[in-house]
């Protein structure tokens, strides 16, 4: 007879060699940290539509939930898996005196000597390799319930991308009009200080000729630094903006970006408020992630239910024993097992893990109304917030002119002599106190319309629903 294996020191080595390889590439792992890299800023100024779509991009809240969804769907995959059988081969030596498995080896040798002393048996080698083959035929339904939910989690991440997507562009929209504003700030504050240093310089000739009192240059002195002070504030909110948009688009807050000066994102948006509501509970990202926790409890509660079913699994082995690895197929032992496996009694588990996952769906209830009234509360805020701005728009477009004109004619009363250089200064103050608030309410309400979207749930998925 020849053995099945004709080399089995060979065999032995290639499965250790192979066994070495396998221990050392799992414990080698490259370190990702030493290879970060982050997307360069661009040359040119950004539109907010540019931004947006950076963001979506590069945005490492995106590359987090993206990662995570990929882990769904290899979960997805782990779940079904529980459908095919498992095929595995061992192999094992075994060098030992005792009683029982002298009995049991040397027969699976058919080598068991006729005259064996069971009770001193001499000292053994085994070598045996085998195959097992194992398959679960029923566990009451666990690994339809187990790819079920792997499947809602799937679902729950998509959901999550939706809602990280929806959250990040009104944050992006935002901080972009931040910057716009701190710009426009910015103008105003120049001209204030240049009209400021324009009048102090006159008003130092006149002094120096006797035709001013120095209280005067004092007051435009004390105006001038206020003026400047302004203009250094808002250098710094244009940069904290800037800063804030180069971190939300992935790119860093060190980033040199540069922006246009002029945007403005025209949104559409349902006038009515309850119109509003509808939209948002039907598309919020939040709510539907609910559901699916929700979908997710009641198949945990039937996985918990499925625990008083019985259990049915099938296995299968052929393996060779001998004692120097000259294996052959004369000598092959094979069996086939069916087991059914029943608890009857488990100390009440079963009924508190029943009554368990019964208290989590009613905990995610609570949750799911929560969130109801949590988008209707965002809803109403959103409404409320834009009728402010708009409002507050239409006053100060008014205030403005009317400062215009109002420092105007101060300026030439002023010119003329006939009014007092504190009567100039604030006329001067309320023009640029006017500018300001005209072009916070201009932003604010293009911020509120998007925030009125980010409600709706409107950013979710933008570039598909664009």
């Amino acid at each position: 007879m020849k053995p099945i294996i004709k080399n089995p020191k060979l065999i032995t080595w290639v499965l250790i060699i192979f066994l070495t390889l396998s221990i050392i590439g799992l414990a080698h792992s490259d370190d990702n940290i030493q290879n970060l890299t982050f997307p360069e800023c661009p040359d040119n100024p950004i539109s907010l539509e540019e931004a947006m779509k950076i963001a979506l991009t590069h945005s490492q809240d995106i590359q987090s939930i993206i990662a995570r969804i990929e882990q769904a769907k290899i979960g997805i995959k782990i779940a079904k898996a529980a459908f095919f059988p498992t095929v595995s081969i061992y192999t094992e030596f075994t060098k030992s005196n005792d009683p029982i498995a002298y009995l049991l080896k040397t027969s699976r040798q058919r080598k068991l000597p006729p005259n064996a002393n069971f009770n001193q048996p001499e000292t053994f080698d085994n070598y045996e390799i085998g195959l097992k083959f194992k398959y679960n035929i029923f566990q009451g339904g666990k690994k339809f319930y187990y790819k079920n939910i792997a499947e809602s989690v799937f679902e729950e991440e998509c959901l999550e991308r939706e809602s990280i997507e929806n959250s990040l562009l009104a944050s992006v929209i935002n901080a972009y009009y931040d910057a716009l504003v701190a710009f426009d700030l910015i103008k105003i504050a120049e001209e204030s200080v240049s009209t400021v240093e324009t009048q102090l310089r006159l008003m130092t000739v006149r002094f120096n000729t006797g035709g001013a009192l120095k209280s005067d240059v004092l007051s435009l002195d004390v105006r001038l630094a206020e003026v400047k002070e302004d203009l250094v504030r808002s250098k710094n909110f244009h940069k904290n903006a800037l800063a804030l948009l180069g971190t939300l688009l992935g790119i860093g807050p060190d980033s040199k970006l540069k922006i246009h000066e002029n945007e403005n994102k025209l949104i559409d948006y349902p006038q009515s408020y309850s119109e509003g509501v509808k939209i948002a509970l039907s598309k919020r990202p939040e709510l539907k992630k609910l559901k699916e926790k929700i979908k997710q409890s009641n198949i945990g509660l039937k996985i918990s239910k499925s625990a008083y079913l019985p259990s049915l699994d099938f296995f299968a082995t052929r393996f060779y024993d001998a004692e120097d690895m000259a294996f052959y197929e004369e000598n092959n032992n094979w069996g086939m097992f069916f087991t059914l496996n029943w608890n009857l009694f488990e100390g009440g588990k079963n009924k508190a893990e029943v009554a368990k996952s019964m208290k989590a769906l009613k905990e995610i209830m609570a949750n799911y109304k929560k969130m109801i009234l949590q988008i209707k509360l965002d809803v109403k805020k959103a409404y409320l917030y834009i009728e402010d701005a708009n409002a507050r728009l239409t006053v100060t477009k008014s205030s403005v002119i009317s400062a215009e004109e109002s420092f105007k004619l101060v300026k030439r009363q002023f010119d003329g002599g006939s009014v007092t250089i504190s009567r100039y200064l604030e006329a001067e103050l309320d023009r640029n106190h006017a500018k300001t608030r005209a072009i916070i309410a201009f932003y604010d309400k293009a911020k509120g319309l998007a925030e009125i979207a980010r409600a709706l749930g409107q950013w979710g998925n933008y570039e598909k629903n664009k």
